[in-house]
């Protein structure tokens, strides 16, 4: 998803002979002194803070259930961003070429495309296990089971890297190349229609199927609100015996509004400027469309910050493992560690 630097033009595809024999700048000085203060510290952090959520889900089983599976996905696919994606574009943007060889180039734009559009496959499942539960209710929980999301998962996987992996590779189909050397391009976009269509599907069409499932969960929850108005009589034994389950549900349906407000901000603007970029590639859409690019790449960290705090079995699973509080896992593995030494200690 990402394009040229230094001598970025797609439309004329202008190549220079070595782009680190005089690199290109997107970004003036100041811009990128504060590329430095911003966006290093958020690669650190979006590593830091989703090895932890993995770690959460390695050493607390009661997150290992249908309805957080999702969540680990998502988690994997913004760790995959931030240990690939973002050193790689930050790479370009800060040395204004590619000091690296292309192998390395051609496996960051691998890994970057097919994580972004699965990370957008999985807030889809999540608005769509959303609607589920509010529709099917309790049949739901007896329904979905964590084999048929981790099919689901794997499924959207292989979609993804069918969709996004041999596009990569376009460049040996045509044997026409837009990246020179010291460059790192997205080879598909010398096809206009061809990048187009995947910039569409990638970062356009999954917050509309996004916003298109949220409006029938919001017409569900009317329909749910007008059927206990309608029977008075019954509604207040039903919320006595039902409040603390809506309670865990409203933080949670919270927590999932905020990952769809984050990924549409994010995803959206920067789908259309790519877009615009095939149309007009000055210096300025160039620049404000790498704003809008780490923008995204923000949105990693956002969706482990939101989880976290706002998803009741997450936050709590996040506090045992910082907290290293008695009754958890590592905490249970620690002291069969230090038994099993003072075992041995004892029989030798």
């Amino acid at each position: 998803m990402n394009d040229t630097i230094g001598g970025f033009s797609v439309s004329n595809l202008t190549i220079p002979i070595d782009a680190c024999a005089s690199p290109s700048f997107a970004f003036t000085s100041p811009q990128r002194l504060a590329v430095y203060i911003l966006a290093i510290p958020q690669t650190i952090l979006t590593i830091i803070m989703n090895i932890l959520v993995l770690l959460t889900f390695v050493f607390n089983k009661n997150l290992r259930t249908a309805q957080h599976f999702n969540f680990l996905n998502l988690a994997l696919c913004d760790f995959i961003i931030a240990c690939v994606a973002l050193p790689s574009r930050l790479t370009l943007d800060l040395h204004g070429c590619w000091p690296a060889p292309y192998a390395f180039c051609r496996l960051y734009k691998l890994l970057d495309w097919i994580t972004t559009s699965e990370a957008a496959f999985t807030v889809i499942l999540i608005a769509v296990t959303r609607y589920r539960m509010i529709t099917r209710g309790a049949v739901y929980n007896q329904e979905e089971t964590s084999r048929k999301v981790i099919n689901r998962i794997i499924l959207t996987w292989i979609i993804n890297i069918l969709l996004y992996g041999p596009v990569q590779f376009v460049d040996k189909y045509t044997r026409i190349s837009i990246t020179g050397v010291g460059q790192c391009s997205t080879e598909f976009f010398q096809i206009s229609w061809l990048g187009n269509l995947l910039v569409f599907t990638n970062n356009i069409l999954p917050p509309v199927i996004v916003v298109v499932i949220y409006a029938f969960v919001f017409h569900a929850l009317r329909g749910r609100t007008n059927q206990i108005a309608a029977n008075p009589s019954n509604a207040q034994s039903a919320a006595n015996s039902t409040r603390p389950k809506e309670n865990r549900a409203a933080k949670q349906g919270r927590a999932l509004m905020l990952l769809t407000a984050s990924f549409l901000l994010t995803s959206c603007p920067v789908g259309i400027i790519s877009i615009v970029m095939f149309a007009n590639d000055s210096l300025t859409i160039f620049q404000v469309y790498l704003f809008l690019l780490y923008l995204l790449y923000f949105n990693s960290l956002m969706n482990t910050l939101v989880y976290t705090s706002k998803v009741p079995a997450m936050k709590t699973g996040m506090q045992k493992l910082l907290c290293m509080r008695p009754g958890t896992a590592m905490d249970r593995m620690a002291r069969g560690t230090i038994t099993a030494v003072e075992t041995k200690n004892e029989n030798s």
